[in-house]
């Protein structure tokens, strides 16, 4: 089982990644990506998003990660923006 651990690590240490695609790479079977990856969860933060995209295939859905989902910062919505300070 460390071996598999191993393997699913490193599958979701920098993109989030669904359960299948880390299934596919690894071949390890879904219901095993589950058990490792609460065996990951013991040791370390692991990241699952309801409604993310897998950077694998490209659906949206359930992933995985070992690292946060970054926001995409909103462009348009920063332009024009101005801070109000408190005046007394």
């Amino acid at each position: 089982m460390p071996g598999r651990v191993a393997l699913v690590a490193a599958r979701i240490i920098e993109f989030p990644t669904c359960t299948n695609c880390i299934a596919m790479q690894t071949a390890v079977a879904p219901p095993d990506v589950e058990v490792a990856l609460s065996e990951i969860q013991r040791i370390i933060v692991v990241y699952q998003e309801g409604s993310g995209q897998c950077h694998s295939c490209g659906i949206v859905g359930p992933v995985t990660s070992l690292t946060p989902e970054e926001p995409q910062p909103d462009v348009a919505g920063r332009r024009g923006r101005r801070r109000f300070h408190r005046t007394r």
